[in-house]
């Protein structure tokens, strides 16, 4: 079971396993250092992959990649880095070069289900051996993934066109690996905000807290005057 840890800084969500809890983790937004302490751990709900997560399927996995989760977590911008090069290729070298507009909506159509497939398991991949050298590592705008998807996008160039057009499908992979990042991380920023810090009125009742207020601006009015 993995468990849900908010830095005690800027608030980000973090999904940590059980196994490292205890341990100390740096947070990929703010890189505040924080000891994922048990008690403040989320525990997340039981999914139906969760029950059925003793089978041989499963365990075969986790032998062999180590967290299926981080395959999950990598593959995804991988096919979706591998989809745009592979569409957006074949009709930015398709209409310059004057093909038939039959031959590029199949080029289109191929691309996608090669982009796909190859930015699914290269994403895959890359994920679990960048996973293995760094276990902290999460998926993040960056350099790092400028590279990953700048290689997707270069694959899937090859497989559909020649060999001169590799720098195009290298730049539009990198390019939308890197947005599919900056988007989860907007959306998250936006679906689980930092929780509110609390204020001294938050422990009253509202007149109570009006008159706390009016106390304040009053004491502040004092020193000023004097």
């Amino acid at each position: 079971m993995a468990h849900i840890f908010h830095c005690p800084s800027c608030g980000h969500k973090h999904r940590v396993a059980d196994d490292r809890i205890g341990e100390k983790l740096k947070c990929m937004a703010c890189d505040e250092v924080f000891t994922l302490s048990p008690g403040r751990g989320i525990a997340e709900p039981a999914t139906q992959a969760t029950i059925a997560d003793d089978t041989f399927t499963s365990r075969l996995l986790k032998k062999v990649v180590g967290d299926p989760a981080a395959v999950i977590d990598a593959a995804i911008p991988g096919a979706i880095s591998g989809v745009l090069a592979g569409i957006l290729v074949a009709i930015l070298v398709g209409i310059p070069t004057g093909r038939p507009f039959g031959e590029i909506i199949t080029k289109v159509l191929v691309g996608f289900m090669v982009g796909f497939a190859v930015g699914t398991l290269l994403g895959a991949f890359l994920g679990v051996a960048v996973k293995r050298s760094r276990p902290d590592y999460q998926i993040k705008p960056g350099f790092a993934l400028l590279i990953a998807g700048g290689v997707i996008g270069g694959v899937v160039t090859i497989l559909i066109e020649s060999y001169r057009w590799i720098p195009l499908g290298a730049g539009v992979g990198a390019l939308v690996a890197n947005a599919w990042a900056i988007f989860c991380e907007r959306l998250d920023a936006v679906t689980n905000p930092p929780p509110r810090k609390l204020l001294d009125e938050d422990f009253f009742s509202e007149p109570e807290a009006r008159k706390n207020r009016r106390r304040s601006r009053g004491t502040r009015s004092r020193y000023s005057g004097a």
